[in-house]
């Protein structure tokens, strides 16, 4: 079956969203190491590490995407299908071809309520730098 780019694009950036979710929370406890070993150390120091790992988030992020849209065509489902029938991991097997469907089903959606709530996040700070400018 063969999918528009639209659907392709919109899939592949949902499951880019909810795999950032969980680097996201390796990346925070990975800088609260990284902030309580260095409370000594200089600002400017502590400054770079935490922009380094910044920048290894967003690397991340696009290496995920691009390993998604490869993903896209078919050999994920193929993936889901060969885990579900082993019997090792039933629970989480099915857990995960709960969130595989749900995600496959409803990327559109999911696309939908975060970009309206990035839309929301850019108002409130437009209106900050507003209000701020007046100050």
């Amino acid at each position: 079956m063969q999918q528009s780019f639209a659907g392709k694009l919109f899939d592949t950036i949902s499951w880019t969203l909810l795999h950032s979710v969980w680097q996201g929370l390796l990346l925070t406890i990975i800088v609260a190491a990284i902030l309580f070993a260095t409370k000594k150390s200089a600002p400017a120091f502590r400054y770079s590490l935490l922009t380094g790992l910044l920048f290894c988030f967003t690397g991340t992020v696009t290496i995920t995407f691009i390993f998604q849209w490869q993903q896209s065509s078919g050999i994920a489902t193929a993936f889901t299908h060969t885990l579900t029938t082993r019997n090792v991991f039933a629970a989480q097997n099915n857990y995960w071809q709960i969130v595989t469907d749900f995600m496959n089903h409803y990327s559109t959606w999911v696309m939908a309520v975060w970009g309206s709530e990035e839309l929301m996040n850019l108002w409130c700070m437009l209106v900050d730098l507003y209000h701020l400018n007046h100050l």
